[in-house]
């Protein structure tokens, strides 16, 4: 995704302001944080409008106001602050039972700040979350589970339509807790080997001491 740049620029023209004033280096600079915040073409230009200053455009002037935007608007979120209900929280004292504990104690806000070094989540990831939660009405730690396997398996990003395919199956089968949702990610992992290893049998393409190391891999997703 990148931002809209005629629109952007036509938007600019309405406010009388030349594009010219633009740098390369801004437009890329403008670009990157509207993706991070999900921000539109129309409302960026307003910010590059207030940014600019004596008939410059000041960078540090902008990312302030949309640091400003952003506070205000990741006030509207409710659903990324709630934590699991006692009803569906985890027992058991063995390690991955611990794992899922930790899950249970925390919102999905505060797993999204751990994940980003203790900085605050950014606006896109936050956004999936809540529509996840309020349109799908899934447990804050089965969004947690499903947070860290994305993560894990995405390059550390979440993606929105991969986070929706997930998360509807997770609702279809009425998943409660973490550990039903680590457990029926890592049933999915490995039916998807087990599917390569019969494609083996045919083709001789992959060897069974890589398709071993491969799901152990996958088994780390849901860790730190």
């Amino acid at each position: 995704y990148t931002i809209d740049e005629s629109l952007l620029k036509k938007q600019l023209r309405e406010y009388q302001i030349s594009s010219r004033l633009l740098s390369k280096e801004d437009l890329i600079a403008i670009n990157d944080l509207s993706v991070i915040y999900s921000i539109d073409a129309i409302t960026i230009a307003s910010f590059v409008k207030d940014a600019i200053i004596d008939n410059q455009f000041s960078l540090k002037k902008f990312k302030d106001l949309i640091h400003d935007y952003y506070k205000v608007d990741s006030s509207k979120l409710t659903e990324v602050f709630y934590k699991q209900p006692s009803a569906y929280k985890t027992q058991g004292n063995d390690p991955l039972a611990l794992h899922m504990q930790y899950l249970d104690s925390l919102t999905p806000y505060e797993l999204l700040k751990e994940k980003q070094g203790g900085k605050e989540p950014v606006l896109h990831d936050l956004k999936i979350v809540e529509t996840l939660m309020s349109q799908l009405s899934l447990n804050p730690s089965v969004v947690n589970v499903l947070i860290e396997y994305v993560l894990g398996k995405n390059n550390g990003r979440l993606s929105k339509n991969y986070c929706e395919a997930i998360a509807g199956t997770l609702a279809r089968k009425k998943i409660n807790t973490a550990m039903d949702a680590y457990s029926m990610l890592m049933q999915s992992n490995q039916e998807n080997i087990s599917e390569v290893k019969a494609q083996d049998t045919i083709e001789s393409s992959v060897k069974d001491d890589e398709i071993e190391s491969l799901f152990q891999e996958l088994k780390e997703y849901t860790r730190d």
